[in-house]
Parts: C-alpha cells; structure tokens; sequence
C-alpha cells in the first residue's frame, strides 16, 4: 500500500512539470534588435587587446560598451535598429570613430584600425563600403524605412511589408495552396515560416500565420531571414520574417500592450494548470485513503 501511495505522489508532483515543459507559450526567447561585432587592429594589423569600444545610438544617445579581448575582438547584441557612432579608444593610440546603420536580425562587421596618437584626438571616418555578415551563414534581407515608402508591393494587402519578401530569390507565392499565410520560403509551407515584432513571438497558433499586422507607415525595418539562421530566430524551417515598428511611434506602446495581455494570459493559463493539476492529486490521494 504504501509503494501505490508513493508512486501516486510521485506522478502527481511532477505532472504539472511536464505539463508546463509541453504546453505552448507565447513566451518563447527571441533574438531582438540586431548585433555589431568587429575586430580593433593597429597599423601593422596587429590586434589590439583592452580596446574601449563605446556603441551610441545616434537617436537616443543610449550607449553600448564593449572591451577588446587578446584576440581585439568586440561584440555588442540587442541593439536597436537604426544608426550608430562607433568609438575605439586605446592607450597611445587616436581614437577612431565611425557612423554605421544596425539592422534588425543581422549581425554586421565592423573592424576599425588605429594609428599612434594621443587618445584625445578622434579621427572620424566616413564613406566606407556597406557592412557584411561575416559572422553567420544566414542569408536574409533589410528593407528599412525609406526603401518601405517607396515599393508599392509593401502596401497590398494586409499582409504589407511581409509582402517584400516575394522580391527574394527562393521565395513565392503558396498560390493559395497549403496551410498558413504568408509566403513559402524555399519550398516551404507558409505554416512553416516564423513571425515576430521586435523579436517577440506573434505567430497565429489557428491558421499559421502573423497574429497581429503592423500598417506600413509605423513599420521601421523589415527583416526576412531564409535559411541557415541559428535557433535563436525561432522554431521554423521555412522564413524568418520579422517587423520591428519605428522608434516614438504609438504603435510601439500598442505591441507592448498585447505582449502584455499574451504574457498574463500565459500566466493565467499556468495557473490554472497548475489548480487543475492539485484537485487532481486531492482526489487521487482521497481515492488511494479510502
């Protein structure tokens, strides 16, 4: 009697973990914002450890700071999307500044060269190439703001934006074949792709597809990721496509808000789980005393 008694309590104990570990969630960890790596060198081509880099939001003046390490490596990740002044700083040597433009789920490469000096000079530069991914096998694409206004495809429909991803090789129509919405990324059903705003899941659990649609005029950047990006784009084989809202527009708040309700409902619902899942042990444990 008392082993029954002990597997019961066994069971029911860690029912509700396994119960929570399977459910759905709308809280699954996302990428946001996009990523700045790079490496400091000097004029030998040297690397340059215990480099200061200081990554400032040109909008915001939020700054990002990062240290070099033996190899004169740097990283910053979540950053927000938009345009940064990028400043190393080494002893004996000038420092170097330079304005890039971030991108929403895509890690850009910035290496910057230093020359003898005193630290108080700061030599800026200016027209340089556009940055690449040389970090990640991922193929994806960027349309920001004003690419957006000016694409005609961007505003057919209520899919929008998401629209854009149609100009990729390897992307097309489903035609209306197939279950979900959106496009079908490499051959993929549209219930395969993945879709997020500013990196929070947003997908549509009943007919696969966006769950909420962001009008084109509040939308700043709009990624759409192919193949090869890493788990933490999300769970999907087909695309990524993901929106990220403009910065101090209302809708941002609005995003928040609905992030907020799928949060507490997610919340509620493991609650109740959790409710449900001690009256069944109750009831078990008052059958097995009787």
């Amino acid at each position: 009697m008392n082993r029954i008694f002990s597997f019961f309590k066994f069971f029911l104990l860690t029912l509700p973990v396994v119960a929570l570990l399977l459910a759905p969630s709308h809280l699954v960890a996302q990428a946001t914002g996009g990523s700045l790596v790079g490496t400091i060198f000097d004029q030998s081509g040297a690397a340059v450890a215990g480099a200061d880099v200081d990554i400032v939001n040109v909008a915001t003046n939020v700054t990002a700071r990062s240290k070099t390490g033996s190899s004169g490596e740097y990283r910053a990740d979540n950053l927000i999307p938009g345009s940064y002044r990028v400043t190393a700083k080494a002893s004996g040597f000038k420092s170097m500044s330079q304005t890039v433009d971030v991108l929403l789920s895509k890690t850009e490469t910035l290496n910057l060269t230093l020359v003898p000096g005193a630290a108080t000079e700061v030599i800026e530069v200016s027209g340089s190439a556009p940055l690449i991914d040389t970090t990640t096998p991922q193929l994806g694409t960027t349309y920001e703001v004003e690419t957006l206004k000016s694409i005609p495809t961007a505003g057919a429909g209520t899919l929008g934006v998401i629209n854009l991803s149609l100009l990729q090789a390897g992307v097309g129509s489903s035609g209306g074949l197939g279950a979900g919405t959106g496009p079908a990324v490499g051959g993929q059903r549209p219930r395969n792709n993945n879709f997020t705003i500013e990196g929070i899941d947003e997908n549509d659990k009943g007919v696969t597809g966006p769950d909420l649609y962001v009008p084109n005029d509040a939308v700043q950047n709009f990624t759409i990721l192919q193949n090869q990006f890493s788990a933490e784009f999300g769970h999907s084989s087909g695309g990524h496509l993901c929106v990220w809202p403009g910065a101090g527009h209302r809708l941002a708040e609005g995003v928040r808000l609905a992030r907020r309700f799928h949060q507490r409902r997610t919340v509620h619902e493991r609650s109740l789980r959790h409710e449900a899942g001690t009256l069944v042990e109750a009831q078990l444990l008052h059958q097995v005393h009787r």
